[in-house]
């Protein structure tokens, strides 16, 4: 591939001085887009960030499967279509603290799949002895069949669309039914709430029934940001029935009071009984052992801008 022919000529010379640049080749690998971009901000300004930022991933051929590998550790045939949980990392830890709850409760939930990909840190988190990647897919056939994404670490910002992406395109494989998305959103006056209120956002005409039809409040006004915000773009364009499930929370303190709230929405909707009161009981040991994850959470959330969540659209009609 050629130098863009974007690039002026002065930004070629500060790469290779008065060398001939018309035949300089330009390797750039998908990781490094975003460090290289703003590494390159204020010294080659904005053409050369264009070929990084948009060069990259095409110039290198590479696809959404090729960057995001859903590795399946067994063929499972389910009955009908399964239900889909997702829980990763976000406000007040809700999505992560609600699914480890079901897996722990649920005896008949068992790894079915894991997620790697270059664009996340070379992380291995360990449970009994034994190592796992951290972004894992349960899968449960018993009754109505569920599957249950969950993420042990904060999604990169420069890996969310990629992510989302490859999540949707396995996903419609399954044929799911419902998908819904746990998480939390931030309120400054969280000490003064005894029990979070549930709020929902649907992504179709099919979610809002579903969401109208079990009461539980429409989330009218504001944004959501992050991992969820892109599931529930791709799901949109797909036509797929996903429910965004955001309780109260706390911003960056570990809230297992609102995944417990979320956990009751989420029976409602299933129609299953899902037991919280040792989740309730165990809160104070569920917000020490997470602690490190809220902070390092935290910091991804202030690089994605959070905290804009509290801002009320402009828009208005």
């Amino acid at each position: 591939m050629k130098i863009d022919q974007r690039m002026p000529v002065w930004a070629a010379k500060n790469i290779y001085g008065n060398r001939d640049t018309k035949n300089v080749v330009i390797h750039l690998h998908p990781v490094g887009r975003a460090l290289l971009a703003k590494k390159l901000r204020f010294l080659l300004g904005p053409f050369i960030i264009y070929l990084i930022e948009k060069k990259s991933l095409g110039g290198n051929n590479l696809s959404t499967e090729e960057l995001i590998e859903i590795h399946e550790i067994e063929k499972i045939d389910f009955p009908e279509p399964p239900n889909v949980l997702i829980g990763v990392p976000d406000v007040g830890l809700v999505g992560i603290i609600s699914a480890s709850h079901l897996v722990t409760i649920f005896e008949d939930l068992r790894e079915y799949a894991h997620v790697e990909s270059s664009l996340f840190p070379p992380v291995v988190v360990v449970h009994k002895g034994k190592p796992s990647p951290p972004i894992r897919i349960y899968a449960s056939t018993k009754d109505t069949p569920l599957l249950l994404i969950v993420s042990e670490i904060p999604i990169p910002p420069d890996s969310i669309h990629e992510l989302s992406e490859a999540l949707v395109n396995w996903l419609e494989q399954k044929n799911p039914n419902y998908i819904i998305s746990l998480g939390g959103v931030g309120v400054p006056n969280r000490l003064e709430i005894e029990k979070p209120l549930v709020f929902a956002i649907g992504s179709n005409e099919k979610a809002e029934s579903i969401i109208n039809e079990k009461k539980i409040e429409i989330f009218e006004e504001g944004m959501i940001i992050g991992p969820y915000a892109a599931l529930m773009h791709c799901f949109q364009k797909r036509d797929m029935i996903n429910i965004a499930l955001l309780a109260q929370s706390h911003m960056k303190y570990p809230d297992p009071g609102a995944a417990a709230s979320i956990l009751e929405a989420v029976g409602t909707i299933l129609d299953v009984e899902i037991d919280i009161d040792a989740l309730l009981q165990r809160a104070e040991e569920i917000r020490l052992r997470t602690r490190d994850l809220m902070r390092d959470t935290g910091r991804t959330m202030d690089q994605m801008q959070k905290e804009r969540e509290y801002q009320v659209p402009a828009f208005y009609g």
